[in-house]
């Protein structure tokens, strides 16, 4: 049975050949070039850190679609073209989701990044929240973030660490992972994108953003 992109429910490869016969992705041509890619190495806090979308509006739509209204069949989207080099290179990693706040958690009623990471094998959520806090948060009140968190389950100390979120907007929430996490562990990061501030920012620092001044 032909399959249907996930995002416009269109039959993959009836409009390209490739798509048919070679590609392996969820989505069809066309939404997967509404993307926009960016492959962002970055470091926050001296942590290597990689994500490799662009949070524009037809990726912002899609993670919409997928965690505010609930779609879970959208979860192979984010990673799909990625999984086997990402599996390779973070093999043995704990992976170690970023928290969202006890009221987005029961208005989704799922955990969506333990869903979109689920192909790294067990996602653990460790991190607890001092204070309820929305991630839309604005300044000094999204700074805070960064002292927000504590570390409320034990984790191998000698077990390497993946931090993952769905987003990087200011890198404030996973400062504060790290800082709940503490020094001496190996700990990289991986976000399934990062918003155009953010990348300007950074890929302009890291040379890693094409078309950046």
């Amino acid at each position: 049975m032909p399959m249907q992109c996930l995002l416009c429910h269109k039959e993959i490869g009836s409009d390209s050949l490739y798509d048919l016969l070679v590609s392996e992705d969820v989505l069809c041509s066309s939404c997967r070039k509404s993307w926009q890619r960016i492959d962002l190495h970055f470091q926050i806090e001296g942590v290597k850190a990689y994500a490799p979308w662009l949070y524009e509006e037809n990726f912002s739509h899609a993670l919409i679609q997928y965690k505010e209204a609930g779609d879970e069949a959208l979860s192979p989207v984010f990673f799909q073209l990625d999984k086997k080099k990402l599996r390779r290179k973070y093999k043995n990693f704990c992976v170690c989701a970023m928290p969202s706040s006890q009221r987005k958690r029961s208005m989704r009623g799922f955990s969506h990044l333990a869903l979109m990471y689920d192909w790294l094998g067990d996602v653990h959520d460790p991190f607890g929240m001092k204070q309820q806090m929305d991630q839309k948060a604005k300044g000094m009140e999204r700074e805070r973030m960064a002292s927000n968190l504590f570390l409320q389950e034990n984790l191998d100390s000698k077990k390497k660490i993946l931090l993952v979120d769905d987003t990087v907007t200011t890198g404030a929430t996973l400062r504060g992972a790290l800082c709940a996490l503490g020094p001496g562990r190996h700990v990289e990061i991986l976000c399934a994108s990062a918003n155009h501030r953010f990348v300007k920012d950074h890929g302009k620092r890291m040379g890693k953003w094409p078309g950046t001044p």
